[in-house]
């Protein structure tokens, strides 16, 4: 993997990074100084150019570039159940008894999540 300024990079923890510099550091080795997105810190990392940022294996090296999740937006349906709880239904159509639709928006980890699954409507 080659670094660069201005990419995005996964960090083994699985961490968002920016690369905002690529340089030569105070003993002449090119580094690479950036930080995590979110990260609220004022300190930048210092990678080595390998992703390295320190001799052993890190939680914040660099892996491997940084790849967005693929998103899926489906519509639910929001249902009072016979307890007059509300229960969400993937829909393509309004249903009878419907209080409420909304268009959400999963990223890949939770397609499959049950907790962001609800259950095909009747």
């Amino acid at each position: 993997m080659k670094i660069e300024a201005g990419q995005h990079y996964k960090a083994r923890c699985g961490n968002k990074a920016i690369v905002a510099w690529v340089g030569n550091g105070p003993d002449g080795r090119e580094v690479a100084i950036g930080w995590f997105v979110g990260e609220r810190s004022l300190n930048p990392r210092v990678w080595a150019m390998d992703g390295k940022i320190a001799c052993k294996d890190s939680p914040v090296d660099l892996v491997a570039e940084w790849r967005e999740p693929a998103t899926k937006t489906v519509d639910l349906a929001l249902c009072r159940n016979k307890d007059g709880f509300v229960d969400a239904w993937f829909t393509t159509h309004p249903r009878p008894g419907t209080i409420g639709h909304r268009r959400i928006t999963l990223t890949e980890g939770e397609f499959d999540d049950p907790a962001f699954r609800p259950k095909e409507g009747p």
